[in-house]
């Protein structure tokens, strides 16, 4: 479509489908000619883009790019926290070259920025807040989001290559997870018998199910049957700029029911009572949260009040130092170490596919080669002794 502008001037209008509403995506081209020659322009226009060699006539910046990007593409898609996570590294990239025409932008330019990751914790001029070099793992995720939106771009034909794709990809580095074994699980369950019966609540609960923090955090009393010890799983919590926002598990998989353990159970009736007491003693103080784990005062709980409860313990009785998650990786590391089959494990974790749990605890899993090994050694002896 073409629309006069001016004297011998002409807007020419270019379709490039729809967004992730549905909502038409539409650029606009200026010409300076007679509108024969536009509509000669429109005509090659078109060829381009049949072929894949259209670059749209455009000087927007990387920020302003990246910020429509978010907008329009990335928010409509994706749950809040994801999106904050998206945000906050086109954010710094922003800081770093958002003023560059999004169309010149070089991999030299990439390479300058993912340098600057690795080391900028050297520079001690840089504000604390981000006065911290980044491990080769958080490098690689800020390659991935700068390589999803320059892809796009190139999809909306901004720029005619994909300048991060002659970027050489970080490498993932393969961490083993850290968690108890059997004796030091056994030493965090008798040092949690002399905490407070919140703290043992929260962490055994976790320990025993193996969910994920933000889990922990949405469960409501009416997602636990104490009398048949199920566990409903299908509520989240998270802080997304300074908000404690109510959200859904990771995946349609991470939706699940678990049964635990007796003396989990115990430590939750007597927790209940607690909570009850509280209510009855605050009166119109309490705030009424339905969340299993509150404030003091009946509040919704800080996402992050179990991390710092669960370190508290662990420094208070001088057991390894090692984060909350890892008492995922334990519940799941004993269970196999249990015999316990991997594909209930799986389905117990609220992984999307069993070989992600296979992936993650190949470790405790490839334990049991030996003892597989020695049962080989008595099935395949032939010779008499």
């Amino acid at each position: 479509m073409i629309r006069e502008k001016g004297k011998n001037t002409y807007e020419i209008a270019i379709d490039f489908g729809t967004d992730m509403n549905g909502k038409r995506i539409r650029k606009y081209e200026r010409f300076k000619g007679s509108k024969k020659e536009a509509k000669a322009r429109e005509a090659e226009i078109r060829n381009q883009m049949k072929q894949g060699d259209y670059v749209l006539n455009d000087n927007r910046t990387v920020e302003s790019y990246f910020s429509e990007w978010l907008e329009i593409y990335v928010k409509p898609s994706l749950k809040p926290k994801t999106y904050s996570s998206y945000k906050s590294i086109c954010d710094e990239f922003i800081s770093y070259h958002g003023n560059i025409k999004l169309k010149t932008l070089t991999p030299l330019h990439l390479v300058g920025f993912y340098n600057y990751l690795r080391d900028r914790g050297s520079n001690q001029r840089e504000p604390k807040s981000i006065n911290r070099r980044l491990t080769e793992n958080t490098v690689l995720r800020y390659y991935a989001v700068i390589n999803s939106a320059l892809k796009q771009a190139l999809r909306w034909q901004l720029i005619a290559y994909n300048p991060n794709q002659r970027v050489e990809r970080p490498k993932k580095v393969k961490r083993e997870s850290r968690f108890f074994d059997l004796e030091q699980t056994r030493e965090l369950l008798k040092a949690l018998d002399t905490e407070s019966i919140k703290s043992q609540a929260i962490i055994r609960l976790a320990l025993d199910t193996g969910c994920r923090r933000s889990e922990l955090t949405g469960l409501e009393w009416s997602d636990i049957d104490l009398k048949n010890g199920l566990v409903s799983i299908s509520k989240t919590t998270q802080r997304i700029n300074h908000q404690i926002v109510e959200g859904t598990p990771k995946n349609n998989s991470s939706v699940r029911k678990v049964y635990i353990s007796i003396p989990t159970i115990e430590v939750l009736l007597e927790y209940k009572n607690y909570n009850n007491q509280l209510k009855e003693k605050l009166l119109d103080k309490w705030e009424g949260s339905k969340k299993v784990f509150t404030t003091e005062f009946g509040g919704p709980i800080h996402p992050d009040t179990p991390r710092k409860l669960f370190y508290q313990v662990l420094v208070k009785h001088k057991l390894p130092i090692i984060n909350f998650h890892a008492l995922r990786h334990t519940s799941a590391s004993l269970q196999l170490s249990s015999g316990t089959n991997i594909a209930d494990i799986s389905r117990r974790l609220g992984h999307a596919d069993i070989s992600t749990t296979l992936n993650i605890y190949s470790h405790a899993y490839n334990s049991g080669d030996k003892d597989m090994v020695n049962k080989f050694n008595t099935m395949f002896n032939t010779k008499e002794g």
